[in-house]
């Protein structure tokens, strides 16, 4: 099943102007409106901006002899997400839900909760292919217990972005970067439970994605935080190093609690960056 992400949130706001490294870059959400802005803003243009890391944009002279940024424009279509899930059961309140939840990570499941108009969904773990998660499921069912699958997909999205040539491919970094991210996780949580790893090794895993996730948050929350999109793409990274921060930091004596925590995080990603697409897919004029 496939995730009904709420829409309207950002319903009407067809530009957003982001403050990146004291330079303008434009997000547009693509439709057919989207390719006349396109073809129709210009995007401001700076003198001798830096780029965040204390380098310089490569200039150009204009006739007046006056030194200028060179900026680029792009259209960046977010990179596609499907994260197969294991369901375990679904409530009318959440209480139950949590009931579920607190029992499956006890066992080393994520317990992960998420509501869909009045219903809560458990999930306990998450697969990069339909067929692995088939396989537990069948798994599950040989021992009399009744699953479901639960997909996250990320909305088809594009966005036309202007910018500075580092800042439209640090954007594009940290885009393709969480779908990596995402997928290095759910093999790693597989790859935990099979090998049998420590947590020790485990939390060695853990601290290299983290180290990524901070750098990613680090190029986008210097923007401004009144830029719904934007805002919306630093909560998902603010998030994900969130939980990967607790994960680092857990102790090794309480395995069943950290492959559980691992699980989690693994769905909190898929789910925070299918949220993120779905703002931005709002974003474009109707």
């Amino acid at each position: 099943m496939q995730r009904p992400y709420r829409r309207g949130t950002l319903a009407g706001a067809a530009l957003c102007i982001l403050f990146v490294s004291a330079a303008v870059i434009y997000l547009v959400g693509f439709s057919g409106a989207g390719s006349w802005v396109a073809e129709h803003v210009v995007a401001p243009v700076f003198a001798a901006l830096g780029t965040g890391d204390g380098t310089l944009e490569q200039e150009r002279s204009e006739p007046s002899g006056q030194r200028v940024t060179a900026t680029a424009s792009r259209l960046l279509e977010l990179p596609a997400l499907s994260c197969h899930a294991l369901q375990m059961g679904v409530y009318s309140t959440e209480d139950n839900a949590k009931n579920q939840s607190s029992a499956l990570q006890a066992l080393g499941a994520a317990g992960y909760i998420i509501e869909e108009e009045g219903r809560y969904r458990v999930l306990a773990a998450a697969y990069t292919s339909a067929s692995d998660l088939q396989q537990v499921r069948d798994r599950l069912q040989t021992e009399g217990l009744d699953s479901a699958a639960y997909l996250f997909t990320s909305q088809t999205s594009k966005l036309i972005v202007t910018g500075t040539e580092a800042q439209v491919a640090s954007l594009e970094n940290v885009l393709s970067g969480l779908i990596e991210m995402q997928e290095e996780l759910c093999a790693y949580v597989i790859e935990f439970d099979r090998d049998q790893h420590s947590v020790a090794e485990g939390r060695a895993r853990v601290a290299t994605l983290c180290n990524t996730a901070e750098r990613y948050l680090t190029q986008v929350a210097s923007a401004s935080s009144d830029q719904a999109v934007l805002a919306s793409l630093v909560k998902c990274c603010r998030s994900i190093h969130s939980q990967l921060t607790k994960a680092e930091a857990m102790s090794d004596e309480d395995r069943a609690a950290f492959t559980a925590y691992l699980k989690y995080t693994c769905l909190l990603l898929a789910d925070a960056y299918c949220g993120f697409c779905s703002e931005v897919s709002a974003l474009s004029p109707a």
